[in-house]
């Protein structure tokens, strides 16, 4: 697994995102924790959320389609009535940033300052 081999190695670093969804993925996220720290590594969980509106409007962005991203509108929607993807992942300390209103360069200053990271 990549998480485990990236934390037995001798990388400064990895960076992995996916959508949370409680209460489905919260035993998902303690195994990540468990593997990173099994091997001496830290493990820094980060929030990201956004107002409902902005994430309809962020569905139409072109570079969705560079990361295979979700895209349809009425895809969002269901998932949105089906999941709950704005509850932290219970038990585990997290930064919450609601990105709404700000770039990508500023929300990972604020990662980076928050966790002291270089």
């Amino acid at each position: 697994e990549l998480i485990e081999e990236a934390a037995k190695s001798t990388l400064n670093g990895l960076l992995f995102t996916f959508c949370y969804a409680y209460p489905l993925d919260t035993n998902f996220v303690k195994l990540l924790k468990r593997k990173v720290e099994k091997h001496g590594g830290k493990f820094y969980l980060v929030q990201l959320t956004c107002e409902k509106e902005s994430l309809f409007k962020r569905i139409k962005s072109a570079d969705r389609e560079n990361f295979g991203k979700l895209k349809s509108k009425n895809r969002l929607k269901k998932i949105l009535t089906e999941y709950d993807l704005f509850s932290p992942v219970p038990k585990l300390q997290s930064l919450q940033i609601d990105n709404t209103k700000k770039s990508a360069k500023r929300v990972a200053r604020m990662i980076q300052s928050h966790y002291k990271l270089k």
